[in-house]
């Protein structure tokens, strides 16, 4: 795993144990029990659609992360942490904030 993809998915991780868990969320993906130590946080990232369930429902995030996911998980922590609200485009934002590189795009 290379280090820009470990890096999204340690951020994907921070966030994810940072927020609350939202209760009646309204998609579960299926392969994610409610016992799961994790679960409430998929489910609300499912829920706001930063690691999106697959088309059979289940949760599976085997797929690389691309870098408007991560901007904007990058740009809701700057929320919380700053209180700076997320720009329109968190892509930009991060790239102008230095958070990630500009690469080849946001995809």
């Amino acid at each position: 795993m290379g280090r820009p993809r470990c890096a999204v998915l340690l951020a994907l991780a921070v966030l994810a144990c940072a927020l609350p868990a939202q209760a009646g969320a309204a998609t579960s993906p299926t392969d994610v029990s409610s016992s799961f130590w994790a679960g409430a946080q998929i489910r609300w990232s499912v829920n706001q659609g930063w690691i999106p369930a697959r088309a059979d429902g289940t949760f599976r995030p085997a797929r690389a992360a691309n870098r408007l996911a991560a901007a904007r998980v990058l740009a809701a922590a700057n929320q919380l942490i700053n209180n700076e609200p997320a720009q329109a485009d968190p892509y930009a934002q991060a790239v102008d904030a230095g958070w990630i590189p500009a690469g080849t795009g946001p995809g």
